[in-house]
């Protein structure tokens, strides 16, 4: 698990070398909250909350292309109740029209009865395919862990 950790620091140093210095405008610290609710949590297209409504809220602050969080729902059934907790850190770097995301996410369940916990490593970028239509992809890593097999996921989005 050391060995990904330093591969991931590499990947993000390099990229932020690549990405150049940024303007003392773009190094601001931000941060936001959220609180809302669903009517089901549906993660990859499963419910984790046994199709009832669900509770959900985020910390995030970002300093430039930098960024951190913590996000929680309420989860039900296979074993994950009651709370998932994630926890996330990356860069957003930009080269010319392009927005890069590399990230590290690790799922928490600190009130589960078993160890359901797992991490995965993000990549992504997105950009303006036409006036107000920027559109993405995100590959997401899943190492073979103790309780969780390899695995990897695409998301594409337009909006």
């Amino acid at each position: 698990m050391m060995k990904l950790f330093k591969m991931a620091g590499v990947a993000a140093l390099a990229t932020a070398t690549l990405a150049g210095a940024a303007n003392a405008e773009d190094r601001e610290f931000s941060w936001s909250m959220t609180v809302g609710g669903t009517s089901d949590y549906i993660f990859r297209g499963i419910s984790l909350h046994e199709e009832d409504p669900a509770a959900q809220g985020s910390v995030d602050i970002g300093y430039g292309i930098f960024y951190a969080g913590a996000w929680a729902s309420n989860v039900s059934g296979a074993g994950y109740d009651p709370m998932e907790l994630d926890l996330y850190f990356g860069i957003k770097p930009t080269l010319g029209q392009f927005t890069f995301d590399f990230g590290f996410i690790s799922y928490l369940y600190p009130i589960a009865s078993d160890s359901l916990e797992y991490y995965e490593l993000k990549a992504g970028v997105s950009t303006e395919i036409v006036k107000n239509l920027t559109g993405g992809v995100t590959f997401y890593f899943t190492p073979d862990q103790s309780n969780y097999v390899q695995t990897w996921t695409v998301e594409g989005n337009l909006a």
